[in-house]
């Protein structure tokens, strides 16, 4: 099932005036994933790199 960037977008933007922001965010990824392959891509499993997480952006 072929899901359109408009229609994930425009229940990204539902979920965030709801304020559920992990649901908004989830779908963000998602609509991210859509834009760089062009394919629907399950992005379960996918994590997002955490700050510090190579050196930069800490103060150590």
């Amino acid at each position: 099932m072929t899901v359109s960037i408009e229609a994930l977008r425009l229940e990204m933007e539902a979920a965030a005036a709801a304020l559920d922001f992990e649901t908004a965010g989830r779908l963000r990824d998602r609509i991210s994933l859509l834009r760089a392959g062009g394919a629907d891509v399950d992005p379960a499993g996918l994590e997002r790199q955490q700050p510090g997480a190579m050196g930069l952006g800490t103060s150590q």
